[in-house]
């Protein structure tokens, strides 16, 4: 089994509430995966809430049952079409993949 996590800082934005809404936009955005993409075992999207220069803004914390499978979810249409929304927003992400 494969766990892929990504961690992702938005941009900045006027203020906090609009950087809290724009998060808890791409959060709900994101959940819609789970059940357009069969390949996907477990997934889970958190918002930090935590003010810190070293911390992301949210993280996504997934399983897959093998590499095939995280690979048919990066290619699918529905990721792609996520993570051009992501690109929009985000300034920088993180990604470590592991087996378990």
């Amino acid at each position: 089994m494969i766990k892929h996590i990504v961690m992702f800082k938005l941009k900045d934005f006027e203020n906090k509430q609009l950087k809290q809404e724009k998060a808890l936009f791409l959060k709900s955005e994101l959940e819609k995966l789970k059940d357009k993409i069969s390949v996907i075992k477990t997934y889970e999207v958190g918002i930090n809430f935590i003010d810190n220069l070293n911390a992301y803004d949210f993280v996504i914390i997934s399983t897959f049952n093998c590499d095939m499978c995280l690979n048919k979810y990066l290619d699918a249409p529905e990721h792609k079409q996520i993570e051009k929304l992501l690109n929009e927003n985000v300034i920088q992400k993180a990604v470590v993949n592991f087996n378990l």
